[in-house]
């Protein structure tokens, strides 16, 4: 079943497959990302007071798992210096990511379907990835970090949990479905 980006999109790609083949609109889609922040329900203060952080050794490494250009990785680092926070997203991101002058955040490559090339870091990320796919896929994903963890491991998870259609008064629904098929929700559907 054809999901409405295919649709709209008359293609049989995965959205982040459409992405990578034009530069311009992958750049339009981080910076519309970075966007959605500016609003206080999706602000980096979430990332940053949402899990005690202060409980990790100060040097902990950071793996942020499909990162985009680093704006969760920024927040966190601003906040805790000494972290060594790794920004995984896909080669095409990556080319659009801009390291901040006296921020501990690096980039790296990598598709999180393929195993986890960060060994024992304290705290695995994923801040808007898994609704965008089905579970399957999210099985897949979770398992590719198993080889990495290491005792005392954490994959934190910060995405949305949709109710149920017609739970909410209509304007309140619409609204929120309109934002999470925005930010992706559902486009891995096809997976």
């Amino acid at each position: 079943m054809k999901q409405g980006f295919a649709l709209a999109n008359q293609t049989t790609k995965s959205f982040y497959a459409v992405l990578g083949a034009d530069p311009a609109r992958a750049q339009r889609f981080a910076q519309a990302m970075e966007f959605f922040t500016s609003d206080a329900g999706y602000a980096m203060a979430h990332v940053v007071h949402a899990f005690d952080w202060s409980r990790l050794p100060s040097t902990a490494t950071i793996v942020d798992l499909g990162g985009s250009t680093g704006d969760a990785a920024f927040a966190l680092a601003a906040q805790y210096p000494g972290f060594d926070i790794v920004v995984q997203e896909l080669p095409e991101v990556i080319a659009q990511a801009r390291p901040r002058e006296g921020l501990n955040v690096r980039f790296m490559a990598h598709d999180f379907f393929a195993e986890q090339p960060v060994r024992g870091a304290a705290v695995y990320l994923f801040r808007w990835i898994l609704h965008n796919w089905p579970d399957k896929a999210c099985v897949e994903i979770l398992r590719s970090l198993v080889p990495a963890l290491v005792t005392g491991a954490r994959v934190l998870v910060m995405d949305f949990v949709m109710p149920p259609p017609g739970v909410l008064p209509n304007e309140v629904e619409r609204k929120l479905r309109y934002v999470h098929t925005c930010l992706g929700g559902g486009i891995g559907d096809g997976y």
